[in-house]
């Protein structure tokens, strides 16, 4: 039974419900014999009684799924109806997850994949994240891409420069999995390469891979639950990162400054929280010394010119919000504009004990737009920085050159 005959009986609310409930049952078909080819590799199937038992059980929860749904959701038409809602999983996710991640299994691989040793990431929901790993990077698409971005940023670093900034530099944060790539299953296994790796070759982007590799085996750099780097890892990407822009006259922050001074405790990262095991997995927080500096910020909203908070905190609201970070007792009376993604979260303790006044968006608000020279303008940075995660440093946003042209 296929979707046209099914339409064809869309005002037949009886035929429509069983047409809807068949094709919606082969879809989670499909999910169940995915799952249960992950569990092949995980564990034992060899002989038919397993076997059996495993689709008894898959069958079981077939059959009841749109009962229990329909008595948590509501029995209303158009719950019956929507076969999205009646085989969902989400009633049972929470109640059966805590059993298949031990085993490796993610009942959502595309969102979420399982690691080992209590490591998570990304899946190909993401920047198709797995699969570019496994096919590798040496394309022409991706050479071609990483041409036009190298000669778009060139030409922003000569307007910036044309306009009184010192540097122009963009930090690449690498992918959880390109930094542990052994802890992902071996399906997963990545690409030798990284995805930026054809953009290095310039003085405008900072590779911090082999720094952050060289102490990887002295503390976790990212969390096992989240998709992010924690202070530490953001710590030593700060220090490599000071040293490779135009630094001339600027005091240098410590490098103990990275140093870890305790490890709290860390749950609910956002990939366990996402298959709803976050409760039950943690991570350790290393808490370094710039987060122990404890140094008063005064953050404004910039175009409403308020002040929107006072404290310790170095960052408020929302990231795609233009925000003004002024910290009297910085290192250097400098102004940077900083665009960044959820990357630059961790990195925010050092930047503001570093720099004295920062403006901050996400730079996917900016990137490319005359929004940009217009700020550039006004505002007079000395430094303009952008902090971008690596799946996404080859964004069309990135290929955009200045409207005006320095």
């Amino acid at each position: 039974m296929d979707t046209k005959r099914c339409w064809d009986r869309k005002n037949d609310f009886s035929g429509l419900f069983v047409c809807s409930i068949h094709l919606h049952y082969q879809k989670l078909i499909f999910k169940c014999v995915s799952i249960f080819q992950l569990l092949i590799r995980k564990i034992s199937l060899n002989n038919r009684v397993n076997i059996k038992i495993f689709f008894l059980l898959i069958s079981v929860i077939l059959s009841i799924l749109p009962i229990v749904n329909i008595f948590s959701g509501g029995f209303t038409k158009e719950n019956l109806t929507n076969t999205k809602f009646l085989y969902s999983l989400d009633v049972i996710e929470g109640k059966i997850n805590p059993y298949l991640v031990p085993l490796g299994v993610s009942i959502k691989p595309n969102s979420v994949v399982v690691g080992k040793d209590g490591w998570f990431f990304l899946g190909d929901d993401h920047q198709k994240t797995i699969s570019a790993y496994r096919t590798g990077f040496q394309t022409v698409e991706v050479q071609e891409r990483s041409s036009v971005i190298i000669e778009s940023q060139t030409l922003w670093k000569k307007y910036f420069q044309k306009n009184g900034v010192t540097d122009y530099k963009i930090l690449v944060g690498p992918n959880k999995s390109t930094i542990y790539n052994e802890y992902l299953p071996l399906w997963a296994k990545t690409s030798s390469e990284s995805i930026s790796h054809t953009l290095y070759d310039n003085d405008i982007y900072i590779d911090i891979r082999h720094t952050i590799s060289d102490v990887i085996n002295t503390q976790d750099l990212y969390y096992k639950t989240d998709t992010h780097w924690n202070y530490y890892g953001a710590g030593v990407a700060f220090n490599e990162f000071m040293l490779r822009i135009n630094n001339e006259g600027l005091v240098l922050p410590p490098l103990n400054w990275s140093n870890v001074i305790r490890n709290d405790s860390y749950i609910h990262g956002d990939l366990t929280r996402f298959l709803r095991v976050g409760s039950l997995y943690s991570d350790p927080n290393p808490i370094t010394e710039a987060n122990n500096l404890q140094l008063s910020h005064i953050i404004s909203d910039y175009n409403k010119d308020s002040v929107v908070y006072k404290g310790t905190a170095p960052l408020y609201g929302h990231r795609d919000d233009l925000y003004l970070i002024t910290t009297p007792k910085a290192l250097n009376n400098k102004k940077v504009l900083w665009l960044s993604d959820s990357y630059g979260n961790a990195l925010a303790p050092y930047m503001t004990a570093t720099f004295s006044h920062i403006l901050k968006q996400n730079w996917s608000k900016l990137l490319g737009t005359q929004a940009l020279e217009q700020l550039i303008q006004e505002w007079k940075p000395d430094y303009v920085f952008v902090t971008v995660v690596e799946r996404y440093s080859l964004d069309d946003l990135f290929q955009a050159p200045p409207p005006i042209q320095p």
